[in-house]
């Protein structure tokens, strides 16, 4: 599976978390969907509510807004990659 780049392994929170975090503090996160809400629904999966309905939810996820990140516990942003 995919891993952040200290190890841990991305899972389906970090992938909600960040979608709203994302969409709650920047407006360009909300160009393609308007408001979204981003819920765990299964060990991989994430259950995306938007307010504005789109056919091409693989590329709004694409868009560069959208960044998978996990935190360490002093806060640092760690990013999936080497």
């Amino acid at each position: 599976g995919l891993m952040f780049s200290h190890g841990t392994p991305v899972d389906a929170q970090h992938v909600a978390t960040s979608l709203n975090e994302q969409n709650e503090k920047n407006s360009n996160a909300q160009s393609s969907l308007g408001a979204v809400t981003a819920t765990v629904s299964g060990d991989r999966k994430v259950r995306i509510e938007s307010e504005r309905p789109t056919h091409i939810m693989d590329s709004v996820l694409a868009e560069f807004a959208f960044v998978v990140y996990s935190r360490d516990a002093s806060g640092v942003l760690l990013y999936t990659g080497p």
